[in-house]
């Protein structure tokens, strides 16, 4: 299936460019209670300001309100204390580490959308996040065409999550011990609930309504993760990764995701599966 091009990219520039904005942190604690209201809020912990600055730029030109964390502890204040659509998190922080923000609110909160910042060396540290959590990430040097893609992508899903599954007839899928059910969004296998991000769980269900049909990496890119173009998302082998490692016996032998070498990815069929896998 074909992708659309996202509108109005702008020109590709790398983030090296100083911005003569104001970088303010806005936060506020209610009583220790999280705030609820004004939801079109984006929360970005980075202590590099220039790229505070043009991630500021980016966000406001798709309409949304962006705040600002210097450490990784206001970050995690501010994360557990408010709702924010998307949270984006640096790797590198003072005070508190990105990927210990990350495992901290996602062990609050598994909805909220969150994208890494991480430097070109530090690929284990992109793995390590995304075990822990992240749905996204983006690694420095990065264009601005890169960073409106990644976001308006991550923003997209999340309006997604919300209408994806709310007409099925069929709204819960049995494949032998696992069950998945669309309208709760929640995975069973053997009777116990799967800790799956909103990701993974969008992954597993996407793949899990048809069975048997092969998705090629670009669909799965485009069509549940929400990138417009697939050349400026992530790839999808990741995310097929955990969620094997959650819902399969043995991850380097699955039995649900099943690899079409060099296509992509499908779901097995109910027929395919034995009678072990079927207890």
């Amino acid at each position: 299936m074909a992708c659309n091009l996202l509108a109005h990219l702008g020109a590709s520039r790398h983030v090296l460019t100083s911005s003569n904005r104001n970088i303010v942190p806005r936060t506020t604690m209610n009583d220790g209670k999280r705030d609820m209201s004004n939801e079109q809020r984006v929360l970005i912990v980075e202590d590099d300001p220039e790229i505070v600055g043009v991630v500021r730029e980016e966000v406001e030109s798709l309409g949304y309100q962006l705040e600002h964390a210097a450490n990784g502890e206001l970050g995690l204040s501010m994360a557990l204390a408010k709702r924010y659509l998307l949270i984006i998190l640096d790797v590198r922080l003072p005070r508190l580490g990105g990927l210990e923000v990350c495992k901290k609110i996602r062990e609050q909160d598994s909805l909220v959308p969150v994208m890494i910042l991480s430097g070109e060396a530090e690929d284990a540290d992109v793995v390590l996040g995304l075990s822990l959590g992240a749905d996204d990430y983006l690694t420095k040097p990065f264009s601005t065409a890169q960073l409106r893609v990644r976001i308006a992508a991550l923003l997209r899903r999340l309006k997604a999550y919300g209408e994806a599954f709310s007409n099925e007839v069929s709204e819960t899928l049995h494949f032998g011990p696992l069950t998945i059910d669309l309208r709760a969004q929640v995975a069973m296998k053997g009777g116990v609930e799967l800790e799956l991000t909103k990701t993974e769980f969008h992954v597993l269900a996407w793949l899990a309504k048809d069975p048997g049909r092969v998705f090629t990496r670009d669909e799965l890119l485009c069509d549940v993760l929400g990138y417009s173009i697939a050349g400026h998302g992530p790839s999808i082998t990741p995310h097929i990764s955990r969620l094997r490692s959650k819902i399969e016996e043995d991850p380097a032998n699955p039995r649900f995701v099943l690899t079409v070498r060099g296509i992509g990815y499908r779901f097995v069929r109910p027929d395919e599966l034995t009678g072990t896998d079927s207890e």
